[in-house]
């Protein structure tokens, strides 16, 4: 039900997920995503498909300049 849609119109699929929970101290929830194999020097769209509440899907567009400091992690 998540997933990435790439500029060049590829489908990635979610490899990780993690809900933190705050057990209601806070009033934002935290999600954590992974994608795999992903070019950040190109647009992309996380696309979820919601089917409790709305049953619609929520997009979220990440131009490329604007993850242009992303930290990167190191790989061995």
């Amino acid at each position: 039900d998540i997933y990435m849609l790439t500029k060049n119109g590829d489908t990635i699929s979610c490899v990780m997920y993690h809900f933190e929970r705050s057990y209601n101290v806070s009033p934002v929830s935290v999600i954590l995503l992974a994608f795999a194999n992903v070019d950040l020097k190109k647009d992309m769209e996380i696309i979820i498909n919601e089917k409790v509440f709305a049953n619609k899907e929520i997009r979220f567009v990440f131009k490329a300049e604007e993850l242009k400091n992303i930290p990167q992690l190191k790989t061995l």
